[in-house]
């Protein structure tokens, strides 16, 4: 049995992975190089949960008409507008853009583009992407967020450990689909709990998207909160999560 999975044999099915596909983006030119527009944009993000990157991984597929970008980002704004950031490196300038999720006329007019032109200069609105450019799939689980939170609560990276923890995570994933499917269909969640009981993390989340595809933006951050609720730490300095126990 593999880390990730619970399920025999559900890695040779093939699935259409849900996706949510975007509305139009407005595209960016900064002066500096990939590294410090990141940085550049991470200082004027609000400040996240503990233990929540401010900049995070955003799982999705560029389909415009301009190379693949050379790195993806998603983040909540100071108006908890949510936002996913394609960027692509220029050697001493970054392009990027930013995809809210807002409808409206006035929906790419972001604070923020202000915020940073204000703050670092050297920015420029260069025109917009069209709508259909990005599209949102669900999270995934990798090895690097398992391993690291193994190492960041003191237990050595190995199979046993990987897999405990996989399938707490698992969980608790569960568990939060079924907070987000009752609040629209109470009758279902029973039935999907029941269903995924022993259904690895990915086919959880494929099938949560699966049921609404409205969902993505808000599960992007999900196994990142869900890292930082088992590394929470009393004052004292033990962990409080019942897994480490």
């Amino acid at each position: 049995m593999g880390f990730f999975s619970r399920r025999a044999g559900a890695a040779d099915i093939p699935v259409r992975r849900p996706v949510l596909v975007l509305d139009s983006g407005r595209r960016m030119r900064a002066g500096v190089d990939l590294d410090q527009c990141l940085d550049n944009l991470c200082r004027l993000l609000p400040e996240p949960r503990q233990g929540i990157p401010k900049l995070l991984p955003a799982d999705a597929a560029w389909l415009g008409a301009e190379r693949p970008p050379d790195a993806f980002g998603s983040f909540f704004d100071d108006e908890g507008r949510f936002v996913v950031a394609p960027f692509w490196a220029e050697g001493d300038t970054t392009q990027f853009g930013l995809f809210p999720l807002d409808s409206g006329p006035d929906r790419l007019m972001l604070p923020l583009i202000g915020h940073y032109a204000g703050t670092f200069g050297s920015l420029s609105s260069i025109g917009t992407f069209e709508a259909g450019s990005v599209e949102l799939g669900p999270p995934r689980l990798t090895e690097h967020l398992l391993n690291s939170t193994l190492e960041e609560a003191g237990y050595p990276v190995q199979p046993e450990n990987l897999q405990v923890l996989a399938d707490q995570m698992q969980t608790m994933v569960l568990l939060k689909s079924s907070e987000f499917i009752t609040s629209q269909d109470p009758g279902y969640a029973p039935h999907f709990i029941e269903q995924h009981r022993e259904a690895d993390l990915g086919t959880v989340l494929t099938d949560l998207a699966t049921w609404n595809p409205d969902v993505l933006p808000y599960v992007q951050d999900l196994l990142y909160r869900i890292r930082a609720i088992l590394l929470e730490r009393s004052p004292d300095g033990e962990l409080l999560a019942s897994i480490w126990n």
